[in-house]
């Protein structure tokens, strides 16, 4: 994994990569001050972290620029 600050939609933005990851999670606090579009899911979506959290997903951002 690899973590740093870049530039995203013009506001500098901590990401975290994870080169074995399926799939990409945003933080809702930073979707919204990235003013990501997202759209609300219909499906229960739950991730577990590797240090035991649980969230439960209730949108999803198609792009972000």
């Amino acid at each position: 994994m690899v973590s740093g600050t870049l530039i995203v939609n013009h506001v500098f933005t901590r990401v975290l990569f994870d080169a074995g990851a399926t799939r990409s999670f945003i933080n809702p606090v930073t979707a919204k001050r990235l003013a990501c579009e997202h759209d609300e899911i219909d499906i229960h979506l739950c991730v577990a972290t590797l240090v035991g959290s649980i969230y439960q997903m209730e949108a999803i951002v198609r792009k972000i620029t």
